[in-house]
């Protein structure tokens, strides 16, 4: 078995793998975008395939997005829809046109690829899913 000398390192070199690391962790860092001025915080009813929605937008905990590299953090305002006989957790479709409808009615824009998260209590919230 031959045994071989790792020739020494650079500075430069040494210091790679920190720029590395900086550079992985600064993607973990949470994005916050500023809200337009225009989103209005509270409740809003909204109409989604002939259903009656209501929805609420409020501020809430960071939310994640759905991107190529994995789920990410995302901020923005929380969307709660619901309807009077609360939704059920296979409506999750019908629970993000809901979303995307009261965020509208906010004045703000929709992030289509925040997370849905069903509650128990027959409701579904997308955070950070307004801005």
């Amino acid at each position: 078995m031959t045994v071989r000398a790792i020739p020494n390192m650079t500075a430069p070199a040494r210091s790679l793998p920190a720029v590395a690391l900086a550079l992985v962790l600064s993607g973990c860092a949470v994005i916050h975008t500023p809200l337009p001025e225009t989103v209005t915080p509270g409740l809003h009813q909204v109409q989604v395939d002939g259903q009656a929605i209501q929805g609420e937008v409020r501020p809430g905990p960071t939310g994640l997005q759905l991107t190529v590299v994995g789920a990410r953090p995302i901020g923005g305002q929380e969307i709660r829809v619901t309807t009077a006989g609360g939704l059920r957790n296979d409506q999750g479709a019908l629970a993000k046109k809901a979303a995307r409808a009261t965020c509208a009615a906010a004045g703000g824009q929709f992030r289509e690829k925040a997370i849905g998260k069903y509650d128990r209590a027959g409701a579904w919230l997308f955070a950070g899913g307004c801005a």
